[in-house]
């Protein structure tokens, strides 16, 4: 069984510049000789696509979040300031039928705080989630396929113009951090 995935061209764009931010964390002086060739995985996984490759489990994000966010205890009043991630991933698992898929995501987080009802938050979500399902490439009707809208074309050009430079985000008041993670597959999505 052969199984794809379904890439856009935009998603293209999007999945080259996952494979730099992972050049850019394997560069970086804290990152072991583990973690590097998790990134290492992830990368062949993604320079692979359209094809699926199973048996990884594994991303690489950085986090750029205020000091005051990351330092509050829960109670009001609620402190003003940035949660932000970016992160690439490569899992496997099984899909509510029980067959075994491939799945990519690339998604930001951005919440700025004090965050209002989601009315309030609306015309400022600068969020991006793309999670991509393998398909038995012999089963047409199986194929995901949607449009891109320009919404999200806006949005993986953040992405994109974000992780081209993740040092910007290291600055006073900012924890920055990056994190490395692989662990055993999923039984289920």
């Amino acid at each position: 069984m052969t199984q794809k995935f379904v890439i856009h061209p935009e998603e293209e764009k999007l999945i080259e510049a996952a494979i730099n931010l992972g050049n850019w964390i394997i560069c970086q002086p804290d990152i072991t000789e583990d973690q590097k060739i998790i990134i290492q995985e992830v990368q062949a996984a993604f320079r692979k696509l359209p094809e699926a490759t199973f048996g990884l489990n594994a991303c690489y994000e950085f986090r750029a979040n205020n000091v005051e966010i990351d330092n509050w205890n829960g109670k009001e009043p609620v402190p003003e300031g940035e949660e932000r991630l970016w992160s690439a991933g490569y899992y496997q698992g099984q899909d509510a039928n029980g067959r075994l898929v491939a799945v990519i995501e690339i998604f930001n987080i951005f919440h700025p705080l004090p965050r209002g009802y989601y009315e309030e938050f609306a015309g400022e979500e600068m969020e991006l989630s793309i999670y991509k399902i393998s398909y038995d490439a012999s089963t047409a009707n199986s194929k995901q396929e949607y449009q891109i809208t320009e919404w999200q074309r806006a949005r993986i050009n953040d992405w994109i113009t974000d992780t081209q430079n993740p040092q910007k985000f290291q600055r006073d008041g900012i924890n920055f951090s990056i994190e490395v993670d692989k662990w055993y597959p999923a039984s289920r999505l």
